[in-house]
């Protein structure tokens, strides 16, 4: 076991934000929601590395009183100035050929199940090949046959465990499931050659054309943001848009129905 997977708190109400700062510098913010006997103080206790960031963060919020404040309120906490632990990731299914290279390796390797996964590991499948990983959150990540994936990031923000995953997937096609009582308490995000595509709560797969660099985003459940430098795309379940290298995201367009195997076959 890699780690004890997050236990969320109901009560608590966390998202990112993207900020757009001055030139092309992007911040990375989660947002609070105030609860009955929350203050500045407490809350820089329970997730902020100081207290001495709590007048910057009143400043940052607009807060006139630190030691009371209306609950209801959303406030936004800077990820620089959160109290940050790593959250690992465990392999927990797989068959055929599936090979791990570590980040200080050179070399490839067999994989095996309840095997932990760190940052800059890199993963490839074979044909007729598949693997499961699942994150701190219970966020699952399926790679399909000859796909190629590398960790590129996994945090814990604040006490409350605000779940950061950042994969670039290279090539191939995973499918991946990201539970509604994780987000918006975190953010699980998926780098191609062609977009970014990032998620809370949903069920989406994610196509990686290796020769094209053209990107395939199907979105089962939920919303996906599909970013290109040109724009964001939300794309909401049941519709797919393909995006190209240097392109803005096509228009979604709805997805087939998956097929009914028991009533093609005549079983019901």
């Amino acid at each position: 076991m890699c780690m004890n997977k997050v236990a969320f708190r109901p009560l608590l109400v966390c998202a990112f934000l993207l900020l757009v700062c001055s030139g092309s510098a992007r911040a990375e913010d989660w947002l609070y929601t105030i609860r009955s006997g929350d203050n500045l103080w407490n809350i820089a206790e329970r997730h902020l590395v100081s207290v001495k960031y709590v007048p910057q963060l009143q400043r940052l919020n607009h807060v006139h009183d630190p030691y009371h404040i209306p609950p209801g309120k959303v406030i936004r906490i800077p990820s620089e100035w959160s109290v940050r632990r790593p959250g690992e990731v465990e392999i927990i299914d797989f068959y055929g050929t599936v090979t791990l290279k570590r980040a200080n390796s050179s070399g490839h390797f067999p994989i095996e199940e309840k095997l932990c996964v760190a940052i800059g590991d890199e993963i490839s499948t074979g044909p007729d090949s598949q693997v499961t990983l699942e994150f701190s959150d219970h966020s699952r990540l399926q790679m399909e046959s000859e796909s190629d994936i590398r960790l590129e990031q996994t945090e814990i923000l604040g006490r409350d465990a605000v779940v950061v995953t950042e994969i670039e997937q290279k090539s191939g096609r995973t499918a991946n499931t990201v539970p509604h009582q994780s987000g918006p308490a975190s953010r699980f995000r998926i780098k191609t050659p062609s977009a970014v595509s990032s998620v809370r709560g949903t069920r989406f797969r994610i196509g990686a054309d290796k020769q094209s660099g053209t990107t395939y985003s199907e979105v089962l459940e939920g919303v996906v943001d599909v970013s290109t430098p040109q724009r964001i795309m939300p794309v909401t379940g049941g519709y797919g848009t393909v995006t190209r290298i240097g392109q803005i995201s096509d228009h979604p367009v709805e997805l087939l129905p998956e097929p009914d195997f028991f009533r093609d076959t005549g079983f019901i």
